[in-house]
């Protein structure tokens, strides 16, 4: 049976809407103890380079914003199994990654 999100109520009594817990990114409670959060991956993308940071872990590095190192990245965050891989769009220079990170088949969204 798979984890149930948590009901929060905020002091005031509402109950907690935010946009995390709304995609279901909050806690989650299995068996009455709180899990950890799912990975979530942030790439800043520049002409010369990809910064990567991951969520949960505050795992940070950079890499080249080349063909050759596509692959190289995918297989890292392959590994690290994120539930959704977040990247702005920046002029179209995010489209050659985006594009190999869903060849890999990773939940990759290019947001504005």
């Amino acid at each position: 049976m798979g984890a149930a999100p948590v009901n929060r109520q905020s002091p005031n009594g509402c109950v907690d809407e935010s946009p995390n817990r709304k995609a279901g990114l909050g806690d989650q409670v299995q068996g009455g103890l709180v899990m950890s959060p799912e990975v979530v991956v942030g790439i800043d993308v520049s002409k010369a380079h990809l910064d990567l940071a991951v969520v949960p872990s505050r795992e940070v590095w950079r890499d080249s914003n080349e063909l050759t190192a596509f692959d190289r990245i995918a297989k890292r965050l392959l590994e690290l199994a994120p539930r959704l891989i977040v990247m702005e769009a920046t002029g179209g220079l995010e489209i050659p990654v985006a594009a190999a990170l869903c060849r890999a088949v990773l939940p990759v969204v290019i947001v504005n």
